[in-house]
């Protein structure tokens, strides 16, 4: 059975295309997200729902920036590409 894309080779290492895959991950799922459920006319006509939608991009917002940054300080050679969050 072939491998699935995000998963790791031998050893545990991440590589730069884990990193662009995850940041293209979140930046799919976040479109996706805000255009068919946090633009809904159920969700966006209720101020509870659409706080509760805002919320949720904020956090995936975050996430994206977060994954971008660690990406960006990578490439600068700042911080070891080292991680194993098996």
């Amino acid at each position: 059975m072939p491998k699935k894309s995000h998963e790791r080779k031998a050893g545990g290492e991440l590589d730069d295309f884990h990193r662009h895959e995850a940041l293209d991950r979140v930046s799919v799922w976040l479109d996706h997200f805000s255009e068919h459920i946090a633009a809904h006319p159920v969700i966006s006509s209720s101020p509870d729902f659409s706080a509760r939608c805002e919320k949720i991009t904020d956090l995936c917002g975050a996430l994206y920036q977060a994954i971008g940054q660690e990406t960006h300080a990578i490439e600068a050679g700042k911080i070891r590409a080292i991680r194993d969050h098996s």
